[in-house]
């Protein structure tokens, strides 16, 4: 999608702000729809918001068709394929706990995240060998284009997944608000949630924006890239859903949190396209990803743990929201950075050039060290099969 928008024209702002719809509108919009569905039914919802992120999706891709509108037809399609997507994950998470064993959540999202990202690494590869160094943008339509016919499958095997009934919630929404905010290992839980999301999920954006914009790489090079960080999170997935049902969920946030600050750090040594930089950054967008990934096992583990019975729906969905909050804002405000002055242009470390996306590689190695500290008052919600925390 990066390739393509840039080809459509948008620069370093509007690439970063396209990553960041989909995660600013499952933020502003995923608390009020998980409450109606609390009363109409998950999928009464979820499959009408599928079958309009296709539509969308389908929309983006046409958008190469219309030279002198493209960019409003591309941001349109995108705007409103976020806002269905955020109907689709206010249900998805709850129509699974329903479903889900306690003590295999973190392998089965460990599992269904790798079967998907294989799925996209493939593609991905398949495209790469397609676009060769320097695409026409009509071969990269049609790579969208393709991918967004492929979302029909998720329509109807969504559709197949059953929905068990439940009693409708007879405390109003505001009340229901109130009492999960009084829970003190959920508010501390939803804090670090929005920090560590916000300082880590902009950094694989931010490294092929760079890539594209600044590095100047092949056009097969960058969807490379893509498919190498997609490769990373193969991996991130597996063993993460391992280690969450074995060990809990704490110590995986702790290693990869830690590695992620280390991690951005390490693409400080990327500042030319040489050969040794052309091996090294897909190296670090590989673990990066994995860390990125298994990260957001044990988010979507523990979300499920800490859910409470009476507010299904909505205690899921404030977890979901803050977590969407922090990738949303922070690679949104790292699109106004680049596009802003308020970043040097260029900066040297130790007599190398660095530029301003290395500024906030440094950034957000910090900030993700700084919040590190958090880790100590996670809640330790260990689950096991056929036990449920909160009922112990």
């Amino acid at each position: 999608m990066i390739l393509y928008v840039t080809m459509l024209g948008a620069g370093p702002f509007l690439s970063m702000a396209m990553t960041s719809l989909e995660y600013l509108s499952t933020f502003v919009l995923i608390l009020p729809v998980a409450y109606v569905m609390e009363h109409l039914g998950k999928k009464r919802l979820i499959i009408p918001a599928l079958m309009v992120a296709t539509g969308s999706m389908l929309a983006v891709g046409t958008a190469a068709w219309f030279p002198t509108a493209a960019r409003t037809v591309l941001t349109a399609g995108l705007v409103l394929f976020s806002m269905a997507m955020a109907v689709y994950i206010a249900g998805w998470f709850p129509l699974l706990r329903d479903v889900i064993p306690a003590g295999e959540r973190g392998r089965f999202f460990g599992r269904m995240r790798m079967s998907w990202q294989a799925v996209a690494a493939a593609y991905m590869m398949g495209s790469a060998v397609v676009v060769g160094k320097t695409a026409p943008v009509r071969l990269v339509q049609w790579i969208v284009l393709v991918a967004a016919a492929l979302t029909i499958g998720r329509v109807l095997l969504v559709s197949m997944i059953p929905e068990p009934a439940r009693p409708r919630p007879v405390v109003g929404f505001g009340r229901s608000l109130a009492s999960l905010a009084a829970q003190g290992r959920l508010r501390r839980f939803w804090l670090y949630l929005f920090g560590l999301f916000l300082f880590c999920s902009a950094t694989t954006p931010i490294a092929l924006v760079y890539a594209r914009l600044s590095l100047r790489v092949p056009d097969n090079y960058l969807v490379v890239l893509s498919a190498c960080l997609n490769v990373g999170m193969i991996g991130g997935f597996f063993s993460a859903g391992h280690a969450a049902d074995r060990f809990g969920t704490s110590p995986v946030f702790l290693v990869t949190h830690l590695l992620m600050g280390l991690l951005n750090l390490s693409f400080l040594l990327v500042f030319d396209f040489s050969l040794r930089s052309a091996i090294l950054l897909p190296v670090l967008l590989s673990g990066y990803g994995a860390m990125y990934a298994a990260a957001m096992v044990a988010t979507s583990a523990e979300i499920m743990s800490l859910a409470q019975p009476r507010y299904l729906n909505l205690s899921i969905a404030i977890s979901t929201a803050l977590q969407y909050a922090g990738i949303g804002i922070g690679r949104f405000a790292s699109g106004l950075l680049l596009g802003s002055d308020l970043l040097p242009e260029s900066w040297s470390l130790f007599e190398v050039r660095m530029t301003r996306y290395h500024a906030l590689f440094a950034g957000n190695a910090i900030l993700l060290l700084l919040w590190f500290a958090l880790l100590l008052v996670l809640p330790k919600v260990r689950t096991k099969k056929g036990w449920i925390p909160w009922n112990g």
